[in-house]
């Protein structure tokens, strides 16, 4: 016998929530889809914010790429620093970082 559920709509999606306690405990413990990666973007993000800004600056990313064993020149570095940087303000946010590790 399933359980009873209630759906929920907005403007993105219908979501079908359970009316129960254990169902709902269930449905709140599982991940979406990408989630688990989301949280490991999150993650490496925050700690290569070496001073938790919010961004990663130059020097970060160098860091960065040293841990990583880039062997990257100054140059090299610099490019990919703003080939990263989309909006052009200096600085890595979260997004330009996400976008950037999803990249194939």
């Amino acid at each position: 016998m399933s359980q009873p559920t209630t759906t929920y709509r907005n403007r993105r999606a219908a979501a079908t929530i359970p009316r129960d306690t254990q169902s709902m405990e269930r449905h709140m413990a599982e991940k979406k889809p990408g989630e688990d990666k989301l949280d490991e973007l999150r993650e490496a993000f925050e700690y290569n914010d070496r001073d938790s800004d919010g961004r990663i600056e130059p020097d970060e990313f160098v860091t960065m790429l040293d841990e990583l064993e880039a062997n990257m020149s100054s140059k090299e570095a610099k490019i990919g620093f703003q080939d990263i940087d989309t909006n052009d303000d200096g600085l890595i946010d979260f997004g330009e970082f996400a976008a950037w590790w999803s990249e194939d």
